[in-house]
């Protein structure tokens, strides 16, 4: 298909110069020689989906040989995922669908589908002596009815308390076992700290960051002790239920102070050269 376009011939003669002429090349398909494709294919994560791709010869007696699978992302890279050739066989690609990408014909399948397997799919046929084949089908992943986190878009949290940011893992029609809860916390300033991990093997991990020693998992909620200003964020409820896959939600933290708590500091002090200065801070409790 490729083929098509202008072409032009030029063709030099001696002594009466250069000439040239042009032709319009415009390939077509045989009679009922095609790929069908669907548009648009829905998974669900944790289940299989078959994206079809059937090849229908035309009047000639062709031979497949070779079946490309390729996949582009939401963002734009382009994967190629496998590769099934007559002569070397089926080749699986690097790719996060290893392990779970097979070729069924021309049609691909993934199993245990996840959320980032959605994108624009390509099979690209190669028949012998028609050609090169393609079509595209878009996958959309969907989560099954009832399979979410439901966690609050905005919590507050007041100054020296005690929070909890909400998550909950509700299973969809499947068993799921959760084998990781992780939570992050992204500051007002763009950084992304890990805080806690809790595994089904390994257990519970807190990590190196300003809210180690005040921050606790129950169970997949995060409890916050001693509220910090500082510690106000996005947090990131991010859980591993096995087979359906990750899961993931963020609840923002905002800090606040209590009626009647509050810092006492002087808007500007002035010191002077080899003197000592006192820059004031008095805190005032709330109720408690």
């Amino acid at each position: 298909m490729g083929d098509a376009g202008s072409y032009t011939c030029i063709v030099t003669a001696f002594p009466s110069g250069v000439f040239e002429g042009t032709t319009k090349l415009v390939v077509k398909v045989l009679e009922a020689q095609q790929l069908k494709m669907e548009p648009e294919v829905t998974g669900y994560l944790g289940q299989e989906v078959t994206l079809r791709c059937q090849y229908i010869p035309g009047t000639e007696d062709d031979i497949i040989s070779q079946v490309l699978w390729e996949l582009k992302t939401p963002e734009g890279e382009e994967i190629t995922i496998i590769v099934s050739n007559a002569e070397s066989g089926v080749s699986v690609q690097d790719s996060s669908l290893k392990g779970r990408a097979k070729i069924a014909e021309q049609s691909l399948i993934i199993q245990d589908v996840e959320m980032r397997d959605a994108g624009l799919y390509t099979c690209s046929v190669t028949a012998f002596p028609s050609g090169v084949f393609e079509g595209t089908t878009k996958l959309v992943v969907q989560v099954l009815e009832g399979q979410q986190l439901k966690m609050e878009p905005e919590v507050t949290g007041y100054l020296g308390q005690e929070v909890t940011l909400r998550c909950q893992y509700i299973p969809g029609t499947k068993d799921d076992i959760l084998s990781q809860v992780l939570w992050e916390l992204k500051t007002p300033e763009g950084e992304e700290i890990t805080i806690i991990v809790s595994n089904a093997e390994s257990g519970v991990s807190v990590q190196d960051s300003s809210l180690k020693g005040r921050a606790k998992i129950a169970e997949q909620s995060l409890i916050i002790q001693d509220v910090e200003m500082r510690d106000a964020g996005s947090y990131t409820c991010i859980v591993t239920a096995f087979p359906s896959g990750v899961f993931e939600g963020t609840t923002k933290l905002v800090v606040q102070v209590l009626e009647g708590q509050q810092l006492k500091m002087e808007p500007e002090v002035t010191g002077y050269l080899g003197e000592e200065v006192t820059l004031r801070c008095q805190y005032i409790p709330g109720t408690e």
